[in-house]
Parts: structure tokens; C-alpha cells; sequence
């Protein structure tokens, strides 16, 4: 808008290039006469240009002058076409904005069109982004940024000119929540399964719900079910999820953790486990040598809760029961005894324990057991005691085995006749040795114990060879003895010599001479039977044993004018002897004189 001076007698004309603008003609185009006019009260020199219909081939610099002065003055006119549509990228036919929870999400309109160049405001959570033509903004959007609007306008700040707006809103996909565990600390036992639940809220999409167990982090889900809860309204989901299960001590102050986990995170609550769990009881192995002052066996007590006392008892390796002990504390003391019988302390410790919790065998007890060895010189044990004599047979071989128990085992042996080492190997004697298992007596119970057989084999058996022989065991620069004596255990000779000597109506005498006794008291067997029978009736007799000395012996009681057959045997501890020859006599008819 400009002004001429109408007292100076000026006026105001327009221009736009060749064509002349005045308040009453047009001169030149005529493109703009219908929609162009000067207006202004031209008395005080107001000249104003309006042109309707703006159109853009209106677009150029207009020129005005003031008559009857040399002022030109030029403005550029400028004209705006609006753009012709406006979106924001992204938006779903249902005017959503999809994003995810905690990840970066990018919202950009974008206008079509408009001369010159539009500009666009997008506004998103209150904040208002511009840019030419288009705008945006990227962020991480929060769980309470779901559901909210994004509102974009489009035109001309300049002339506050916004012909075009859309709106949509933000959907996004929500981590799950997990609903913290209302307990720090879940108590159980290890021989029994636990029972507890989980849930997470508001998850788009649905969460999985998962369980894992310790400090590795064990998959333990296959041992849960899950169930599931849709909010149609606002499209979340809840997730409730139980597991059962049992855990060992292992896992004792572990944590057992619930997570939920979608596309959009993830999210954990988890207790402290409380596993109480029977004693685990352990017994150490030990070996004690016969100079040690002090003499105690530990064992190790795990259990929740904590439990620090048991009953011990002793057993042998073959486990029979020996003893036990009144001392309850986790280190039994050996009682003191004398060093030649502590050897007898060797044996399997058992450790009972027990804190009120049922182990996962089913028992409130628990055992722990140790092997103990106490070293000592070698022993004769007591499976000897019947054998201080053993037996051989004339002209055969026999064996003399004694029987050792030596922890740590003798360094060497050797056999004597009065002070005389026998050679270990020659035509006579053999010497050899098995791990055999002997037993001996332990605080008043017999035992099996891994021990050693010695034998002395003795060849071609002579009456000299019927003696006494020494075992000796070395240990160190020492040695333990043991003497065994041989006997014969040969079946006598048979009787010689035997006859009838006489008979009458109801006796018969017969007579003998002894054989050798075999080594041992022997005793004479008479046997008598009727002619042409087949029973013998052995008769018992009690006489001289002396060699060469004639024996009689008159059998009584018989039937007269009978014939009768007799034999003899003897008869030792061992054996018997062959029979004699038989030999055959009649009884006198009665009233007749004996021959």
C-alpha cells in the first residue's frame, strides 16, 4: 500500500511488467482486468492494488510510481500454492503407529505438494517438531507413551496458514511386567517338590513365561504349566505360569527365577532357596601306626540345618558288627589299649547323623563310614587255636598251614626244626603263602580279615618228621613265632597173627598180635557171623597195644554146634585197618568136652 500526495496533485500507478495499473484503466494485459482493482480513497492518495482470483501466473515484482516524482517503489508478489495431502509414515488403516517398548522409534509426516514449500508440524507427547515439507522425531518411547496422539499440520507459518492436518496414535508392543514374588526366601526340602507361581501383566504380544534355576541358569521350564488371560479392550496379555519341582542341596542359597520375554524385553523376579537337606556324612580313611599318641577319626557333617553331633559304631571290612561307642561328637577318640592288641581297631567307623529332615533314601538316619588301619607286627590269629597240632600219614605229603593276619604285611618268613631254618625249597620241604581270608577275635567278636595262609609242605612223611616246627614271621629286625606240632594220622597196621585158639559149646578164644597204632590209641574190632549169612556183629575190645605182644580174647554167649566166622580190624581216631583173614570154627554140641 502506498500513498500519493493528491494536494501536490500526484497520483499512484502500478505496473507489472509492461502492463500500466491506474485507479480508472488497465493498460496493456488485460489477463488481470477482471480481477484486479485499484482501491483507496484516491482524494488522499491511497492506491491500493487487490487482485482476486490469485492465481500463479500472478506471481511476479509490481511496480508503483508516484506522478510528477522520480520514486519508484517495486514488491514482489509471492503467490502460495497449499499442499495437496499430508501423511505420517507408518500409520496403519486402523491409525496406529506401531513401535516397540524401550527401542528407538521413529515418527515422520511428510506433506505432498505446496508452493513453495510447506511447512509441517508434528507434535508428539507435547513437544512440537517443524521441518520444510516434512518432520520427525525419533525416540524411546515408555510404557505410558502407549495409546498416545501424534498430531501433524502442514501449510505456512509465514501467514499462519494450516489447511491441512491428520492424527493417528502410538501402539506400541509392551514388554511383560512380572508381578515381584511376595517372599524373599522359598524354604523346601531336598526330598521333596516345591510348588510356586509367576505372573506377568500387561505383555503385547503374549509373553513366554520361563524358569531357571542357580547360577548356570538351568532350564528347568519343561517342569511348569502356563496359562493365559487376553484383555480384548486394550489387546495385553497375563501370564500365569506354576512350576513343580525338587531341588538337591546343590542348589541351597541359589535363586530359582521367573522371566517373561516377548519381542519387546524382558523382565525377572526370583527367590533365594532355602533347601534343607538330611546330614551328608563323610568319614574320613585313615591309617594310625601303633606309635601314634593320638588317635581320633573325623568326619564331615553337611546338613541344613546344621547339625554337629553322631553315633558311632565300628564294623569290621566283612561288616560284622563289633562295638560302638558312647562319644557323640563329630571326632571319636579311640579308647586307649594296650599296643599289642591295637590292631583290633582296624575296621570301617560308621558316622550316624541326623537333623529331623528325611533324606532322599527315605531316611531320617544318615550313615558316613571311613576305613581306619591300624598297622601292627604280624598276628597269629585266632582261627589257629584248634590248629597248635595237625596231622600227616606215613610215606604221604601233608600240609601245615597257619593262618596271619600283618598290616603291613611281614617282610619274610621262614620255618625252624629246634633253631634250624628249613631250606625254602628241596626234596623235602616246600614253602609258599595266599592271601587268604582269616579270622580273628576284635574286642570280643569274631572277624573276617583280609589276611595271609603260610604253608609248610612236608614230602615223603617219616616217623622222624613227626615233631614240632617253628613259624617265623619278620618284621623289621623282629619276628613273631608260632609253633605247630605233627602228628601222624595214619590208620593202624593190621592185626597179625590172628587164629582161634580154642571154642566150646558157647565161647570161642581167639589171639593176635598188635600192629603199629598209627600214631594214636587204637582199638580192636572182633566180627562174627554165622556160616552162610551175611551179617557181622562187631565186639569191641579193650587190650594191650603193645607191638609183639600176643592178645587173646574169648567171645561169649554164642550157640552151641553152630559154625562161626571171624575176622579182626583195628581202629584209631583217623582210620581203620584192613580186615584180617576170616577165619572159621563150630561150637561144641553141649555135654561135650571143649577142644
Amino acid at each position: 500500500m502506498y500513498k500519493a500526495d493528491a494536494g501536490l496533485g500526484q497520483r499512484l500507478l502500478w505496473r507489472k511488467g509492461t502492463t500500466i495499473l491506474s485507479e480508472n484503466t488497465i493498460l496493456g494485459n488485460t489477463n488481470v482486468k477482471d480481477r484486479s482493482k485499484i482501491t483507496g480513497d484516491h482524494s488522499i492518495g491511497d492506491y491500493h492494488l487487490n487482485i482476486s482470483d490469485i492465481r500463479q501466473s500472478d506471481q511476479t515484482r509490481y511496480e508503483c510510481s508516484i506522478s510528477k516524482t522520480t520514486r519508484v517503489h517495486s514488491q514482489q508478489l509471492i503467490v502460495i500454492v497449499g499442499p495437496s495431502a499430508i501423511t505420517i509414515e507408518n500409520v496403519t488403516p486402523d491409525n496406529k503407529i506401531p513401535g516397540i517398548e524401550g527401542q528407538d522409534m521413529t515418527i515422520k509426516c511428510t506433506a505432498v505438494g505446496g508452493q513453495p514449500a510447506s511447512d509441517v508440524k508434528l507434535v508428539i507427547l507435547g513437544s512440537t517438531y517443524i521441518g520444510k515439507q516434512s518432520a520427525q522425531h525419533t525416540f524411546k518411547p515408555v510404557r505410558a507413551n502407549d495409546g498416545s496422539d501424534v498430531t501433524c499440520r502442514a501449510g505456512y507459518e509465514d501467514i499462519r496458514y494450516y489447511p491441512l492436518n491428520t492424527t493417528a496414535y502410538i501402539y506400541l508392543k509392551l514388554k511383560p511386567v512380572i508381578t515381584p514374588f511376595s517372599i524373599e526366601t522359598l524354604s523346601t526340602e531336598e526330598s521333596k517338590s516345591f510348588d510356586v507361581s509367576c505372573q506377568s501383566t500387561g505383555s503385547r504380544p503374549a509373553a513366554s513365561v520361563y524358569w531357571v534355576l542357580g547360577q548356570q541358569r538351568i532350564y528347568v521350564t519343561i517342569n511348569s504349566t502356563t496359562k493365559s488371560n487376553h484383555e480384548s479392550l486394550t489387546n495385553k496379555y497375563t501370564m500365569t505360569s506354576n512350576i513343580i519341582y525338587r531341588v538337591d542341596r546343590r542348589y541351597n542359597g541359589q535363586k530359582l527365577i521367573c522371566g517373561a520375554v516377548n519381542v519387546a524385553g524382558y523382565m525377572e523376579s526370583s527367590l533365594t532357596l532355602n533347601v534343607k537337606y538330611a546330614p551328608g556324612v563323610t568319614v574320613e580313611n585313615k591309617t594310625l601306626s601303633l606309635t601314634d599318641s593320638s588317635r581320633q577319626i573325623h568326619s564331615t557333617l553337611d546338613s541344613n540345618p546344621q547339625v554337629n553331633t553322631c553315633k558311632w559304631h565300628h564294623r569290621s571290612k566283612y561288616d560284622e558288627y563289633i562295638r560302638e561307642f558312647s562319644d557323640n561328637n563329630q571326632i571319636l577318640t579311640l579308647p586307649t589299649v594296650s599296643d599289642d592288641i591295637r590292631y583290633k581297631d582296624t575296621g570301617v567307623y560308621v558316622c550316624t547323623a541326623e537333623n529331623g529332615i528325611v533324606g532322599i533314601n527315605g531316611q531320617l538316619k544318615q550313615t558316613g563310614s571311613g576305613y581306619v588301619i591300624v598297622n601292627a607286627p604280624p598276628v597269629i590269629t585266632f582261627d589257629n587255636r584248634d590248629n597248635y597240632t595237625q596231622y600227616g600219614k606215613f610215606g604221604k605229603s601233608t600240609e601245615l598251614n597257619v593262618n596271619v593276619y600283618s598290616i603291613p604285611k611281614y617282610s619274610r618268613i621262614s620255618w625252624y626244626i629246634n633253631n634250624t631254618q628249613l631250606v625254602h625249597v628241596s626234596n623235602k620241604y616246600a614253602i609258599k603263602e595266599v592271601p587268604a581270608i582269616v579270622k580273628d577275635m576284635f574286642h570280643d567278636v569274631d572277624v573276617l580279615l583280609d589276611g595271609y595262609r603260610v604253608t609248610l609242605t612236608i614230602l615223603d612223611l617219616q616217623e622222624i618228621d613227626f615233631i614240632n616246627y617253628t613259624l617265623r614271621l619278620y618284621y623289621s629286625s623282629q619276628y613273631v613265632e608260632h609253633d605247630v606240632t605233627v602228628e601222624s594220622a595214619s590208620a593202624p597196621e593190621n592185626p597179625s597173627y590172628f587164629f582161634i585158639t580154642s571154642s566150646s559149646e558157647t565161647r570161642i578164644t581167639v589171639q593176635w598180635i598188635p600192629g603199629y597204632d598209627g600214631g594214636h590209641t587204637q582199638m580192636f574190632y572182633i566180627e562174627y557171623r554165622i556160616s552162610g549169612t551175611n551179617a557181622w556183629f562187631p565186639q569191641k575190645i579193650k587190650t594191650n597195644n603193645q607191638l609183639d605182644s600176643h592178645n587173646l580174647y574169648t567171645l561169649s554167649k554164642l550157640q552151641d554146634k553152630t559154625t562161626y566166622e571171624l575176622r579182626m580190624y583195628a581202629k584209631n581216631k583217623f582210620n581203620q585197618s584192613q580186615h584180617t583173614d576170616i577165619q572159621k570154627t563150630k561150637t561144641l554140641q553141649s555135654g561135650i568136652d571143649e577142644i
